[in-house]
């Protein structure tokens, strides 16, 4: 037996309310398109222990949220396919206009559904056991980025603007899922981003919240190794409830490794009064100064000796690289060894009358330089 979950909303308008949570549902895989106009992931469920199996035989179940987009952008439509014979794989579907409202202009709001493949044991859910039972792709009207639109509260009461899933035995009582921790942390953050602060030795970090309900501050940490953080400034939260607020943290107390090339990497921790956490994703920003490695040639041309003068950033640290010379039909001469901070002389009295390339590679770079060798 099949329910077109779509057609069972206005019957279930007047539907009974259960209180348990048996299954426990999250969107996984989360990934915003590189040009920004669609957001695509894939649902997982899990089944609780006091998910009894043949007795609940789910049959439909419909996921209603609001995600935070950028002013001005909206959700057009989007699709979906259910997966590995749980979910009806022409059974899934997107709506714009679901029950319920989004609670400000940054939000808008998102309905999915999805129908059951059979009756069969083999589309049941086991208990303990994740599994993927849809995919969904939902399109916007122009580009989210740089705000991603991976910011979602599911709507948790299963009532007929909230989340909830039905059962062959009784099609008519709406009962709720388990839904992501996220969801219900009060901060909601819409945008992290890391750059560096105008060509300074400092970084500028920059974050966008949402929503700041029973908000109480937010802890920045940063890291040279993207696994080890430490804890470097605390931000009081504004608080208030769906409201845009942006924050800023020049972080200018950076200690830079002997190197011309450092990274430095960041995260966010947002604390509740309850004292419940949460972390944002990790941004980078990387500190080059490869550009201000210099190589000079002198003579050039030359009939016998050549000076190369290589300068870098670290003055006051000497290393050795090569300096590998090539014909013009790639053909590797020689090969010698020059300073990275100094003077190196290089006998070329020995080569024919010819122009030679020099290539020295040095922090991730290859410089190349044409030399004229004259009898």
């Amino acid at each position: 037996m099949r329910y077109i979950f779509n057609l069972l909303l206005a019957t279930l308008l007047t539907a009974n309310l259960a209180t348990a949570q048996d299954i426990d549902l999250i969107l996984a895989n989360k990934t915003v398109a590189p040009d920004g106009l669609s957001w695509s992931f894939d649902l997982q469920a899990t089944a609780l222990p006091s998910y009894t199996g043949a007795s609940d035989n789910w049959s439909a179940l419909n996921v209603r949220m609001d995600l935070f987009i950028p002013t001005g952008v909206s959700i057009t439509g989007g699709s979906g396919m259910g997966l590995n014979g749980y979910g009806e794989p022409s059974g899934a579907g997107v709506t714009t206009s679901p029950p319920g409202n989004p609670p400000t202009m940054e939000w808008d709001e998102v309905g999915l559904s999805l129908n059951r493949a059979n009756t069969n044991a083999s589309s049941e859910f086991q208990i303990g056991v994740p599994v993927i039972i849809a995919s969904y792709t939902i399109n916007f009207s122009s580009s989210v980025l740089p705000i991603p639109a991976t910011i979602v509260d599911i709507r948790e009461t299963a009532n007929i603007s909230g989340s909830f899933y039905v059962t062959f035995d009784d099609p008519t009582t709406r009962r709720p899922f388990i839904l992501p921790a996220p969801a219900a942390l009060p901060i909601k953050i819409a945008y992290f981003d890391a750059d560096r602060y105008r060509d300074q030795n400092a970084s500028d970090v920059r974050w966008t919240s949402v929503s700041e309900k029973n908000a109480s501050h937010f802890e920045l940490e940063r890291s040279t190794d993207g696994r080890n953080f430490e804890f470097i400034a605390n931000i009081k939260a504004e608080g208030g409830i769906d409201k845009v607020k942006e924050y800023q943290f020049i972080d200018d107390k950076l200690v830079f490794s002997r190197s011309t090339v450092n990274i430095f990497y960041y995260r966010l921790k947002m604390v509740d009064l309850d004292g419940k956490s949460d972390y944002s994703e990790v941004r980078s920003v990387r500190f080059d100064n490869t550009d201000k490695i210099e190589i000079t040639y002198s003579p050039n041309p030359t009939a016998n000796k050549v000076f190369v003068n290589m300068s870098t950033p670290v003055v006051d640290e000497v290393h050795h690289v090569n300096a590998v010379i090539f014909d013009l039909n790639g053909k590797q001469i020689m090969t010698r060894s020059i300073s990275t901070n100094g003077i190196t002389e290089i006998d070329l009295s020995h080569l024919p009358a010819a122009s030679y390339n020099f290539n020295v590679e040095f922090a991730g770079k290859v410089f190349t330089k044409t030399i004229i060798k004259t009898n």
